[in-house]
């Protein structure tokens, strides 16, 4: 008999157990962060769409581009397109330091350290002062999703990021910075991110929603000073938007925030071979249209 009762008094915990998370991740479905996908409402240009010449100017253009790891995805995607158009010609190499009068290139290497987005800043500032007579046409810089959180005062950031393109605008007047958008993170597969994040949010711990809700804020701040000029890449708005055109977000109350969809990562963070290539389209696509506009 005692052995049936503690066979029973197992079931009814781990029924109870079962219980509470299911509630839980109800709750936090309700309450907290749940991945949604909208109608259909944008469609990206494609590769196809830019003008055979304008890969040809892009061609002759030396670029900088300083990031870290989402940005080595990005490259990923970008030497996988150029294997595939004969059109697109980019000679992508990892390097911080430019030969005044050397061939075109898109040079790219890593700039300041993960979870300090104001020394990102102050090495591509730095990188690009050293090649001051290298005649770098293009440049640009991410930010990683780990480098703005629920607590960031990204205010500041910007503030510094600002006054840093400011000045490099007055001692490179004939460089391009393209400004780029911060990365977004999502959800994986599996309920148990689910779960972590059901109990984070019971708690009141920061969840992935506080989290992207400071990228976007962040980045609504980007797109309000420099959208408008064309020198502009938004990540988070490819990341965020489906293969069907769909945007993906959450809402908590009244307040919605994009969310980079599943489909492009399988850790949540990083980009997967589909997001790579999105994200590499789209740059380029941007790159194409600055150089031509820059003659």
């Amino acid at each position: 008999m005692s052995g049936k009762r503690l066979v029973n008094k197992k079931t009814v915990l781990v029924s109870i157990l079962t219980l509470c998370i299911i509630g839980t991740i109800a709750m936090y479905s309700l309450l907290g962060t749940t991945i949604r996908t909208g109608p259909p409402q944008r469609e990206f240009p494609t590769l196809e769409s830019v003008p055979r010449g304008y890969w040809e100017v892009l061609a002759g253009k030396r670029i900088f581009f300083g990031h870290q790891s989402v940005g080595n995805n990005i490259v990923d995607g970008l030497n996988e397109i150029i294997g595939e158009y004969e059109y697109i010609d980019l000679n992508i190499m990892e390097s911080s330091e430019f030969v005044q009068g050397e061939q075109p290139c898109f040079a790219h290497g890593k700039v300041g350290e993960n979870r300090k987005p104001l020394s990102k800043i102050e090495v591509f500032v730095d990188i690009l002062n050293q090649n001051e007579n290298a005649d770098i046409d293009i440049a640009l810089m991410k930010f990683c999703y780990i480098d703005i959180k629920h607590d960031s005062d990204v205010n500041s950031v910007f503030q510094t990021y600002s006054e840093a393109v400011a000045q490099l605008n007055d001692r490179h007047p004939a460089m391009r910075v393209v400004h780029v958008t911060t990365p977004l993170r999502s959800g994986y597969p599996g309920p148990r991110w689910k779960i972590d994040q059901s109990l984070k949010f019971l708690i009141g711990s920061p969840t992935l929603f506080d989290d992207n809700l400071q990228r976007h804020r962040y980045n609504e701040l980007l797109r309000g000073e420099y959208e408008e000029s064309g020198d502009f890449f938004d990540l988070a708005l490819v990341e965020s938007t489906t293969p069907q055109g769909q945007s993906c977000y959450t809402k908590r109350s009244k307040t919605k925030v994009p969310f980079l969809w599943m489909g492009y990562s399988a850790d949540g963070g990083h980009l997967n071979e589909l997001g790579k290539r999105k994200a590499a389209e789209q740059l380029l696509i941007t790159l194409a249209k600055v150089a031509n506009q820059s003659d």
